[in-house]
């Protein structure tokens, strides 16, 4: 497809046709209309708004999908006339002497949300007050309702999913679907392209998003086990977990044996079910004195402990380790360090960590002695095991004033992992559990109200692609988990505890203080006779994420086979730098790089992705690393021996060892937009080939030479060139700073004047060179200033280990300065001198 990006004119198109009065119509009494409807189409990466106008002339449906993958795509009516009635008719679509079948198609309607106040306000995502899309209401609702019309002027959405087959043949399909409009038709051309790789039915990452009874009586009207049955199995088609089984008890009653034996029941059926990853466990609460001598909530822990005999009993009596998809979440003590109940959360996790470990002792002396019954000895270990190390997930950062000395799973907002430093803490989270407490650890995260754009969130404004860079993100750090507070706000929340009913759950996109679309994903299907929900294009976006979770899961599974194979152990490094590849363009940390290409940028990406996906598979081809430095662009790989390897059609020579051939590419990035052209063929004469991309231009500054562009905040400052291991330098000296009357330090530091750099937001990424003179690690806060007038603004704390260090930023950690970048600003810390030495500033772009 063309480049997406939309402009303010009158819509004209190639796709254009006329609807006359000869066709049905819904009323008799309604007069003839004439007119044109321009009709183009879409990715499913994108939301395209109901009243504003386009510049887009693509008429072929596209959609590129692996086997057993959901992956949709957009047909556009934009008339200039009101349309009375729509409706698509699908066709089976054909590669050579191979079928797709229509009916992997599902067909929706897209419903609008007025947004009249932009609430995400993250400047670089540009977000406009109108109508979004969101609910996708099946087409047979939709016509059976007369909701099959598009006003004049207005945009109009059918939403178009494809479930390719896990057995579909790979190849392209292609075909035509028959739109019609008030009696006439238009050709919709059709082309589908499957890769040859299915993913799995089971999802490897797990999440916990909540359902609430209380809220499915208000918008369903319907307060019963079944209609909660109904929603929680329509998320897991989503790849989202519940928060909760679906018994009616929620997360905090099972207090009768009949509950007890019917949250068994459930817990049995969902951990069989391949789709559900996690769920959590049910606790009742009590008043309690905590560590602080103060009564407070507490999990009633002797309930808790009937609980995991039960559990374990039945996990004896199914053969079903029912532990193994499950965890704690104490939902009373949400978000404890900000409501102040560090205390309950402390209490509760600790003495639920202790009561797990002695029933872990103790069942397994009943095991031994044969009071507990289960003839695999190893599954009846595995079970107490599981058991015993049953992780507790606590909502925030770890801090230093939450913080414990047991084994707890933090779960803080996505932003927090967004640095290397502050994925670093987590990483020591990981190592204390495998060294301290024997356990493997897990990472998670949730969003909600905030972060904003370009942080993945759910907000109506936002870019559709945030939440689909959740999976991406997910992956790349290690963060196993993701939680959302609720999925079914079919209420206005005016705070934590007062709701108000809604009066148009279809038209309401502000239900949760300061967030348009905080809160929900779905939508009820009462009001259009459907039993259980309507879903919407944020939850189809939010599968898709965890799906491409699953191909990169699939591909690095692929790269340990490989070294397993060759008799190595598998370099986790490799895949890092594989990553480095396909995010590039996509994401920095875990802020989306929200550009004008961004859809296109990731659809070239995923087609990368099956690309590297069939280069592993079928060559046994491997990244090995990826660097970006100096302006030069160095990729080393390896594949088989005896592989043909072209680099844009010219054969590339390599080192051969043990079966394997090394291959190393340099490229010099001079070109507007630089790619690394790959094709390997293997044994069987068969090529696969990849198309990457490296990187845009890069221009590089030494600021050894701008010694006039420097200034010195207190004056007390030095600063020379200097040259040290080859780096051509500005070195500058901050002494420490003199503390005022009252004890405070000032900031104390230099600014570099940046402006001849003209780094705009249109520049992808800047790259600063910083040496550190010292011999101990220190910390330098960066910030900015722009030319948009305001003054500087905190973009992030570097730390500096001793020597040379690089330190790249996305174009989205720097356009919030509005306009282009004017002034640096490093300040040191201000307890001691420091001496930092300015290297090169690289632009990208």
């Amino acid at each position: 497809m063309m480049l997406k990006k939309f402009v303010a004119i009158m819509m004209t198109g190639a796709v254009l046709f006329t609807a006359a009065a000869c066709g049905d119509e819904k009323s008799s009494t309604q007069k003839p209309t004439t007119g044109e409807v321009k009709v183009w189409t879409a990715y499913g990466t994108e939301k395209i708004m109901q009243d504003m106008a386009y510049d887009r002339n693509d008429a072929t449906l596209e959609i590129k999908a692996f086997r057993n993958e959901y992956e949709s795509g957009q047909i556009i009516l934009s008339p200039d006339y009101d349309v009375r009635e729509y409706t698509l008719t699908l066709s089976d679509l054909k590669s050579g002497e191979n079928t797709l079948s229509k009916e992997q198609f599902t067909v929706y309607n897209q419903k609008y949300l007025t947004v009249d106040e932009v609430l995400d306000k993250s400047i670089e995502l540009g977000a406009v007050a109108g109508n979004y899309p969101d609910a996708l209401l099946p087409m047979d609702a939709a016509v059976e309702y007369d909701e099959n019309t598009v006003a004049a002027g207005k945009n109009q959405g059918i939403w178009i999913t494809l479930k390719v087959p896990k057995e579909q043949a790979a190849g392209v399909y292609t075909g035509n679907f028959i739109l019609h409009v008030d009696g006439k038709t238009k050709t919709v051309p059709v082309k589908i392209t499957v890769w040859d790789y299915a993913i799995s039915d089971e999802s490897h990452s797990k999440s916990t998003y909540a359902v609430y009874l209380n809220q499915l009586a208000q918008g369903e009207q319907e307060r019963t086990v079944a209609m909660e049955k109904a929603y929680v199995d329509y998320l897991l088609d989503y790849r989202m977990s519940p928060q909760q089984l679906p018994t009616g008890g929620g997360l905090t009653l099972y207090g009768t044996e009949e509950q007890l034996e019917e949250f068994l029941d459930a817990a049995v059926e969902y951990t069989k079910n391949v789709k559900c990853s996690y769920f959590n466990l049910p606790y009742m609460t009590e008043s309690k004195i905590l560590d602080d001598g103060e009564y407070g909530a507490a999990v009633d822990l002797a309930m808790y402990e009937k609980l995991l005999r039960a559990m374990v009993v039945r996990s004896y009596e199914e053969g079903v380790n029912l532990f193994s998809k499950t965890g704690n979440y104490l939902l009373f003590a949400d978000e404890a360090e900000y409501q102040g109940l560090i205390d309950e959360a402390k209490y509760s996790a600790r003495e639920m960590k202790n009561t797990q470990e002695t029933l872990a002792a103790t069942l397994l002396e009943e095991y031994e002695d044969g009071l507990l019954v289960c003839e695999d000895e190893t599954f009846a270990k595995e079970v107490l095991e599981s058991m015993r190390t049953l992780k507790t997930l606590l909502t925030g950062e770890k801090t230093e004033a939450f913080s414990f000395d047991f084994p707890v799973t933090y779960c803080p907002t996505i932003d927090k992992f967004n640095t290397e430093e502050e994925r670093a803490t987590y990483d020591e989270i990981m190592r204390e559990f495998e060294t301290r407490y024997e356990e493997e650890g897990e990472r998670w995260c949730y969003h909600c109200m905030n972060p904003d754009s370009p942080y993945p969130t759910f907000h109506i404004e936002d870019k559709l692609l945030t939440s689909r860079m959740l999976g991406w993100m997910m992956y790349n750090y290690d963060i196993v988990g993701s939680l959302y507070w609720d999925v079914t706000l079919y209420a206005w929340r005016q705070d934590n505890v007062n709701n108000l009913p809604l009066q148009d759950y279809y038209g309401t996109a502000h239900r949760f203080p300061d967030a348009n679309g905080d809160g929900w994903v779905l939508y009820p299907g009462k009001p259009y006779g459907i039993e259980g929900p309507v879903g919407s294009i944020r939850l189809h976006s939010f599968r898709d994420g965890m799906e491409d979770y699953e191909i990169l899961y699939a591909l690095e599974q692929e790269y340990e086979k490989i070294a397993t194979a060759i008799g190595t152990e598998y370099d986790e490094d490799s895949f890092e730098a594989l990553m480095s590849l396909l995010s590039i363009r996509l994401y920095n940390g875990t802020r989306t790089l929200l550009d004008e290409n961004i859809e296109d940028e990731f659809m070239e990406t995923r087609e990368l992705l099956a690309g590297l996906l069939d280069l592993t598979t079928k060559t046994q081809t491997v990244v090995e690393s990826f660097t970006l430095e100096n302006g030069k662009a160095k990729i080393v790989f390896e594949t088989a021996a005896g592989n043909l390897v072209k680099e844009n059609g010219k054969a590339l020579a390599g080192t051969t060892e043990n079966g394997r051939t090394t291959y190393t590419f340099v490229k010099e990035l001079t070109e507007t937009t630089n790619y690394f052209d790959l094709s390997v063929e293997n044994g069987e004469s068969q090529a696969y080939g990849v198309k990457v991309y490296l990187s845009r231009k890069l221009t590089a500054y030494n600021m050894a030479q701008y010694a006039d562009k420097f200034t010195m905040l207190t004056g007390n400052e030095t600063g020379a060139q200097d040259s040290v291991d080859g780096f051509a330098l500005y070195k500058v000296t901050v002494p420490a700073a003199i503390a005022d009357g009252e004890g405070n330090l000032p900031k104390v530091g230099f600014n570099i004047d940046v402006s001849a750099l003209n780094i705009t937001k249109d520049k992808n990424s800047i790259e600063l060179n910083l040496y550190n003179y010292g011999d101990e690690v220190t910390t330098v806060e960066l910030y900015g200033k722009g030319a948009g007038g305001r003054g500087f603004y905190f973009i992030v704390s570097i730390t500096l280990k001793p020597g040379m260090n690089t330190v790249v930023y996305q174009s989205t950690t720097y356009s919030i300065l509005q306009g282009a970048f004017q002034t640096m600003r490093i300040c040191t810390d201000a307890t001691k001198e420091t001496t930092v030495g300015i290297g090169d500033i690289i632009v990208e772009g």
